[in-house]
């Protein structure tokens, strides 16, 4: 009877545990610098090791230097114009970044 008693309380602990980790918050994010240094015609971008510009920052996140937790997708702009073209951030979410 000891050991079924101890078995389950071994079990159960264990699961109340896996139960608790498992409702944590994501705490994982690309960190991003906002910046306009380093994009063609001082278009806002994101530093994420290289500068990219990007078309959809929002208003609130166009602060120089702002750093921001952000999911991107990168893509080629063709268009043919002094501030276009190039390697663009496509900002599919942004936050701004806890500290």
């Amino acid at each position: 009877m000891k050991k079924i008693t101890a078995l389950s309380i071994i079990f159960f602990g264990f699961v109340s545990i896996s139960s608790i980790s498992s409702c944590r918050k994501k705490t994982d994010c690309n960190t991003a610098i906002i910046t306009k240094s380093g994009t063609p015609c001082s278009s806002w971008g994101i530093n994420v090791g290289s500068t990219y510009p990007s078309y959809n920052i929002p208003d609130q996140f166009k602060q120089e230097g702002l750093l921001v937790c952000v999911e991107y997708n990168l893509y080629e702009d063709y268009t043919m114009c002094p501030c276009c073209g190039g390697t663009r951030a496509n900002i599919t979410s942004i936050n701004f970044r806890n500290k």
